[in-house]
């Protein structure tokens, strides 16, 4: 999938059958690693909410690479 600069995504994910994704703090912290890693230096976090079993993250993706 090809993201387009300039316009923002509703990205979520659920675990399989409804089940745990994250099951302790560390598991949370892991995730938002990701994302400072992954996602930051593409895109805006506009909204996100991480919950037991699933997540969304609505995104601005950038006109630049962020340094």
């Amino acid at each position: 999938m090809n993201l387009e600069k300039g316009f923002v995504y509703h990205v979520f994910n659920r675990g399989n059958n409804g089940e745990r994704i994250f099951y302790n703090s560390s598991n949370y912290r892991f995730f938002c690693d990701k994302i400072n890693t992954y996602v930051i230096p593409y895109a805006d976090v506009l909204a996100w909410c991480l919950m037991p079993n699933h997540y969304h993250l609505m995104i601005l993706v950038n006109d630049e690479l962020k340094n």
